[in-house]
């Protein structure tokens, strides 16, 4: 059964009502996220977005390559797929996709061996594969006086002048190592992705280093400087004009245009939203490559949204890079849309009483809530009987009490969904004390309404 956990500290972020604006540097790490639900993971992987030009949030679609450790050390890496010799330790060559191996066949990945050690601690920025919008960057972590692995409690990515990076930052679990390796040791990767922004020249890579489930006190901070060579990627962008209508379901878009870079291809979207409904996701967006090698179709990899009107509308999405592809036609593919329920939607609880006195519909249930010394686990279980297609529930950052004082939520959302489930159970940190009841929860997302139509866009 395939489980998925996710430490969404992003989410729980109230909209800015301006498009494309920085929120205060303590929001940053807590932007709202959308739609985790339709990741295809093939294992369980954590997502954290900084909230920055996408007013509601990101949708993610992640994929999560596992690879086999062998103990690090640079080498020079000859493979057939990357057509050319590069150093590069092997566990990055083992997670690469298809679009990141043509991108370091083409010259992309930078190597850096940035090293810090702080006691038994010692963590290594191995590399980084970047373009204009995205970012993976490789680490090894390492514990060197003991046999068990050290990992980060969120990690951090922050600008010259210490401010979050303005980006959607996508957070996958440390490959297992096999059998008769070192176990003190571990390899992984986040992949930034900037969206409608830039790859930073520089960055720093922040976090607090530790054993298993140790408190903040006990683990180890570190920042690791990293410098890129832009002039590898700048000059390289497609972008072409598009300008073709749809309608779903009385729903009228258009696509305005794309852009294809060597980690990604983005299209842009223009939509007028109905009265009290709007479109909140797309189902199973695809592009439909018709080429001289066949034809092929791309999953989405997520999108962006931004506050046109008052109303957090998509803007723009994205998939896998047709940078280095030869393709004749090109087209835009979905299967329905997932339509929203209303506006203003809240949820009001009674944490002292446990009780859900008044949601959106029966789609949401309160499960307990569990006081703690640190912090205080409100947990929910949110009904989704198209797992694949619904959006999740997600609760703005702040929340208010009887007496009208807002709150802030302690620490992000977890989650727990099973495949085999038609529901999630997501669970939410207060800080612990006493409130005036009940409170109220401004929702973000919410389950809509699913709305299945096959419409296809030609882009070129």
């Amino acid at each position: 059964m395939a489980e998925r956990e996710e430490l969404d500290l992003v989410q729980l972020f109230e909209h800015s009502r301006i498009a494309e604006q920085q929120v205060d540097e303590h929001k940053l790490d807590l932007a709202l996220q959308k739609g985790m639900e339709r990741g295809r993971m093939k294992r369980k992987s954590t997502l954290l977005k900084r909230r920055w030009g996408i007013p509601a949030g990101v949708l993610a679609y992640c994929l999560l390559l596992i690879a086999v450790w062998q103990f690090w050390s640079p080498i020079t890496h000859k493979d057939t797929v990357l057509g050319s010799q590069i150093d590069i330790p092997d566990y990055v060559a083992d997670m690469l996709t298809l679009e990141m191996k043509e991108a370091v066949k083409h010259g992309l990945y930078q190597p850096m061996n940035q090293m810090v050690t702080h006691g038994g601690y010692k963590v290594t920025i191995d590399g980084v594969l970047a373009d204009n919008n995205t970012m993976v960057v490789f680490y090894t972590s390492e514990y060197l006086p003991g046999n068990v692995p050290i990992r980060t409690k969120n990690p951090n990515f922050v600008d010259k002048e210490g401010k979050s990076l303005e980006a959607g930052i996508y957070l996958y679990d440390p490959q297992e190592n096999p059998p008769g390796s070192p176990t003190n040791t571990e390899h992984g990767h986040y992949v930034l992705e900037f969206y409608d922004g830039h790859t930073p020249e520089q960055f720093t890579f922040s976090g607090k280093w530790g054993i298993g489930e140790q408190s903040d006190d006990k683990r180890v901070q570190f920042d690791i400087p990293v410098k890129l060579d832009p002039n590898i990627y700048t000059s390289l962008e497609k972008n072409f004009e598009v300008n073709q209508k749809a309608s779903i379901s009385g729903h009228e878009i258009t696509i305005t245009e794309a852009t294809i870079r060597p980690l990604s291809t983005t299209i842009r979207i223009q939509y007028n939203h109905l009265s009290n409904k709007k479109i909140q996701s797309y189902l199973t967006p695809q592009l439909y490559i018709r080429g001289q090698s066949g034809n092929q179709t791309l999953d989405s990899k997520g999108a962006s949204f931004s506050t046109i009107n008052g109303e957090d509308l998509i803007t723009s999405m994205y998939f896998p890079s047709l940078y280095y592809t030869k393709w004749d036609d090109l087209s835009f593919l979905v299967s329905g849309i997932e339509e929203s329920i209303g506006k203003d939607l809240k949820l009001v609880i009674d944490t002292e009483t446990k009780k859900l006195i008044s949601a959106p519909d029966a789609m949401v249930e309160l499960l307990n809530v569990i006081p703690g010394k640190d912090s205080t686990d409100l947990q929910l279980k949110v009904y989704r009987e198209e797992p694949n297609e619904h959006t999740t529930l997600n609760l703005n950052y702040e929340f208010t009490d009887a007496d009208g004082t807002t709150h802030s939520f302690k620490g992000g959302r977890s989650s727990t969904f099973s495949s085999n489930d038609n529901f999630e159970k997501a669970t939410y940190q207060l800080e612990p004390g006493s409130y005036p009841q009940p409170l109220t929860f401004d929702i973000s997302t919410y389950p809509g309404k699913i709305i299945k139509e096959n419409v296809r866009v030609k882009l070129k």
